[in-house]
């Protein structure tokens, strides 16, 4: 895996990541807090900036070095600047704003028609539950991502984790090796478990706190490498259908962290607790439906997920590779 250089950039630009968020203030790793702790976080989205800045200096000109690269081109690459797409013959970023964002439009799509059914499941709580209301759904939203908590899930873990693990890492791969060496197989199914294995470190933290026994942080660990490799997978693929269209892939990131993984028909679940007195006809008639069609449904989800996944992450041009 090492003799080749765009593996070796990839490998590093993982555990770098990694690093950076372990680079804390000595008063931070004086005591042993959990990485949900506001200092812990403010101090190592600093790390992860500096970081960032860092390598949006040095690749560019290892690129350069390697493979004459413009440092331009590369930064624009990179996709951070919204409007550019990679055009497919020459490789060289062209300013397509109305494309850029039409293609975007319909990336989110492909992510609403898999969440559908969770996303139900959610309006429902806000029709019938009695301490909730359709007019609380924006303020819950604006609500969540105003934290610190959601800025690091929501906003900047998703822009930071995207940039590094999907663009940097693929435009190394596509600019210092060529489809005999990384094919899109490749690409979408064995560079995404760099992402995967970087997630190992919160089994160290949840092991150093000693709130969980090992066999649960095992399988807790294994399951959370598992999708976040898929996830990953599905960037690598979106970024490279839609010629390197990054924010898409933060975009859906984003939605993604919000929607969190299914847990299942919670809406019927919240309601057999609500008082008699305190529900409604519709809402009983609802409760009793939606416990019969959540499953159907997340599955004709995931079927329609599958079916539209090439027509709906294609993109102005044609696929990088």
């Amino acid at each position: 895996m090492f003799s080749r250089p765009a593996d070796v950039v990839a490998v590093y630009i993982s555990l770098s990541y990694v690093v950076a968020v372990h680079t804390v203030s000595r008063d931070v790793n004086e005591f042993k807090i959990r990485r949900d702790d506001p200092k812990v976080i403010k101090a190592r989205m600093k790390a992860v900036i500096a970081l960032s800045a860092f390598h949006l200096t040095t690749i560019p000109l290892l690129l350069k070095y390697m493979n004459g690269d413009s440092i331009q081109n590369t930064l624009l690459r990179f996709g951070l600047l919204p409007g550019f797409l990679n055009e497919t013959e020459t490789g060289l970023p062209s300013w397509v704003p109305f494309n850029y964002f039409k293609d975007s439009s319909r990336h989110l799509s492909l992510a609403i028609v898999l969440y559908s059914t969770p996303l139900l499941d959610s309006l429902l709580h806000y029709c019938f539950l009695p301490d909730k209301s359709y007019k609380d759904i924006i303020s819950d939203i604006c609500c969540e991502f105003s934290t610190i908590w959601g800025l690091r899930d929501y906003i900047f873990g998703p822009i930071t984790e995207e940039l590094f693990y999907t663009s940097m890492m693929l435009v190394a791969y596509l600019r210092l090796g060529d489809s005999s060496q990384y094919d899109a197989n490749y690409l979408t199914l064995i560079v995404p478990n760099l992402f995967g294995i970087a997630h190992v470190h919160h089994a160290f933290e949840q092991y150093s706190l000693g709130i969980m026994n090992l066999a649960n942080i095992i399988f807790i660990t294994l399951l959370q490498m598992s999708y976040t490799w898929l996830f990953g997978s599905f960037t690598n693929y979106l970024f490279l259908n839609s010629s390197g269209n990054l924010w898409s892939c933060i975009l859906i990131h984003t939605f993604c962290n919000y929607m969190g993984l299914p847990q299942g028909n919670t809406f019927s679940k919240a309601y057999a607790l609500v008082p008699i007195e305190k529900r409604s006809n519709l809402g009983t008639l609802f409760s009793s439906v939606w416990r019969l069609l959540y499953l159907p449904l997340l599955v004709i989800s995931i079927v329609l997920f599958k079916n539209n996944l090439t027509s709906l992450t294609a993109g102005t041009y044609e696929p990088i590779v």
